[in-house]
């Protein structure tokens, strides 16, 4: 049995500790000196290895450390992967999170980078390993309505940080808008926009805007605008993901239609029956990608005659609305792709959502001789996922 004999600088015998051997260790302030005589180990003490209170710590255990310091390490005993403190946020170090799918970028913001896969069609995300991601997901916005219509909803719009993702394929699901819609009737058909989904999270499409004397708009993701004949109240939204669509202005003498509900807003309900056309709402500006774009506009309303025109796409793809005279409505902006303009006088055509925002499209114009104008139709969806690296 050997002992560690440790003493101080002036020679005093501080303490003893014997372990399983055939030979004393002496420590002290210059030298660690081994006795055996195959065995000489000398540590030059200005090594300075005696504060280990500074030095990093590695923790296992299934949830975060509290009050980590810069270099200390985790084992994250779930999702089996280690991650290092790097003053503000846990980095992983082993098994790197990475993942196939969809049109890849990478971006940084506040010193953070991100790797960025957006889907503009329907496709499949495959992880290589567990981890967690951000994912928007945008379903396909609703068709405006036709003469005289209110604009179509925005399609509904999700957008989650820290999702858990497994190592396996995602199947992700791209909605489309709804269609332009002709006026040909007096109650022209109406057609929401279609779901989107991702990670198991689905989107609803936006509500379609209506037509005529005696529809009502649907409810979607973004509810639909009003009819110009009429002033009833709108469709609604999604819980957490849109708002209701604006009522109509009730009829003669500019017939103006509600807007369609956004994502940020909801439709707005022109004043009265001598307004322009209701705005569509404004969409949401979410910077998943380093554009900082909005997305899920509503479309607005079509209308009439002069001196008031049609309603404006909101932001992030909403298409204008359509008029006999007067100012046609404008696409809705700041979007990956914008909503397109309404037309006044001549086909009376609405501007469609945005490609690829989930925008609404505008409501149309008016039935006249020879004339049956389309309402714009509704902007495809969209997901992107990203994830720091």
């Amino acid at each position: 049995m050997g002992s560690v004999n440790i003493y101080s600088s002036n020679g005093a015998n501080k303490a003893s500790v014997q372990y399983e051997g055939s030979s004393d260790v002496t420590v002290n302030a210059d030298h660690l000196t081994g006795t055996n005589s195959n065995v000489q180990t000398q540590l030059d003490a200005k090594a300075n290895v005696s504060d280990l209170s500074s030095k990093a710590t590695i923790t296992t255990s299934a949830s975060a450390p509290s009050n980590p310091n810069a270099g200390d390490m985790w084992y994250d005993s779930v999702n089996n992967l280690i991650k290092h403190w790097d003053g503000s946020t846990w980095l992983q170090m082993s098994n790197k999170f990475d993942a196939d799918g969809g049109a890849v970028t990478n971006y940084t913001d506040g010193g953070q980078t991100y790797k960025v896969h957006t889907f503009t069609s329907s496709g499949t995300f495959t992880p290589n390993s567990a981890g967690t991601v951000d994912v928007l997901i945008v379903a396909g916005g609703g068709s405006g309505g036709a003469n005289l219509g209110g604009g179509g909803g925005a399609g509904g719009l999700i957008y989650n940080t820290g999702v858990a993702v497994a190592g396996q394929s995602y199947t992700i699901t791209i909605g489309a808008g709804g269609p332009r819609l002709l006026a040909e009737q007096d109650n022209p058909p109406k057609q929401n926009g279609n779901n989107s989904s991702a990670l198991g999270i689905t989107a609803i499409g936006g509500g379609s805007g209506s037509g005529g004397t005696s529809q009502d708009p649907n409810s979607g993701g973004s509810g639909g605008g009003q009819s110009g004949y009429r002033s009833n109240s709108a469709g609604s939204g999604t819980s957490g993901q849109g708002n209701q669509g604006g009522g109509g202005g009730g009829g003669s003498p500019n017939y103006p239609g509600g807007g369609g509900g956004g994502r940020g807003s909801q439709g707005q309900q022109p004043a009265n029956s001598s307004s322009a056309g209701g705005n569509g709402g404004t969409g949401l500006q979410v910077n998943i990608d380093g554009n900082n774009f909005y997305w899920a506009g509503g479309g607005g309303g079509g209308s009439y005659t002069e001196p008031n025109g049609a309603g404006n796409g909101g932001l992030g793809g909403g298409g204008g609305g359509g008029c006999d005279s007067g100012t046609a409505g404008s696409g809705g902006g700041s979007a990956l792709n914008s909503g397109g303009n309404g037309v006044s006088g001549g086909t009376g055509w609405a501007g469609s959502g945005g490609a690829n925002t989930g925008g609404g499209g505008g409501g149309s114009s008016h039935i006249r001789s020879g004339v049956w104008p389309y309402s714009g139709a509704g902007g495809s969806g969209i997901v992107i996922i990203r994830y720091q690296i």
